[in-house]
């Protein structure tokens, strides 16, 4: 379940940041790499991972039958990630910026 969460959170990176970069007018050609299959392959890649965490519940039910054990070890891992996450977000108050507001300047290390 946690390399789909992962897995979600770089899709919806990838495609915010490819939203911003537009909404800020910047060029491609700025960009090093650009990925083919933009926005398609992002969009893809979150209904897919949303898809397999949903469909978690399925491996539960055997012969009509529910096997909640196996359902909470599922999904054990999602609500501490929305715990972790939102407790992050509460903590350090932050929000979701614009897209306009990104700051899409690279860092020099």
């Amino acid at each position: 379940m946690s390399g789909f969460i992962v897995w979600l959170g770089i899709a919806v990176s990838h495609y915010r940041f490819r939203r911003a970069w537009k909404a800020q007018s910047r060029s491609l050609d700025e960009l090093p790499y650009r990925a083919k299959w933009y926005p398609f392959g992002p969009v893809l890649a979150m209904i897919l991972c949303i898809a397999v965490i949903g469909g978690q519940f399925v491996g539960g039910i055997e012969d009509g039958k529910v096997d909640w054990a196996f359902i909470a070890a599922s999904y054990f891992g999602l609500p501490l990630f929305l715990a972790i996450w939102l407790g992050h977000k509460w903590k350090h108050k932050t929000k979701l910026l614009k897209l306009e507001e990104c700051d899409l300047t690279p860092r020099q290390e």
